[in-house]
């Protein structure tokens, strides 16, 4: 059968809703095979640099934002079940619909260990 719309072709021997993605063309190979050539402009201390940004961006969120929504019941404290005729609290979230981010705990852990020794420090002196 002919090629369809967006690159793909139909199997005829399958199922009429079964596609398969096109073959890559020659020339498409062939970028791809200079794309780790392209690019080389990327250093180590750069994408080092990078990660640490993301980092500290996101122990910032976790400092502010310690808490997010519940995966289960996200954020409405109740799951509704039996086709929409019952409500029960959630378990994952004991019905309060939010839940602690994963690495709040230990990144508020640290800031009051530094609190702390700053104000050891300042009673000290």
């Amino acid at each position: 059968m002919g090629a369809a719309a967006g690159g793909t072709r139909r199997i005829p021997w399958r199922t009429p809703k079964a596609w398969q993605p096109a073959r890559a063309r020659t020339s498409e190979l062939a970028a791809l095979a200079v794309l780790p050539a392209a690019h080389s402009h990327l250093d180590v201390p750069r994408t080092a640099l990078l990660i640490a940004a993301i980092a500290a961006v996101w122990v910032l969120t976790l400092l502010v934002h310690p808490f997010g929504k519940c995966w289960r019941c996200r954020g409405k404290r109740v799951r509704i079940i039996r086709g929409g005729r019952k409500a029960k609290r959630c378990w994952a979230c004991k019905g309060t619909g939010r839940r602690q981010r994963t690495g709040s705990r230990t990144v508020h852990r640290i800031r009051r260990t530094a609190v702390a020794g700053w104000q050891a420090r300042k009673d000290r002196a």
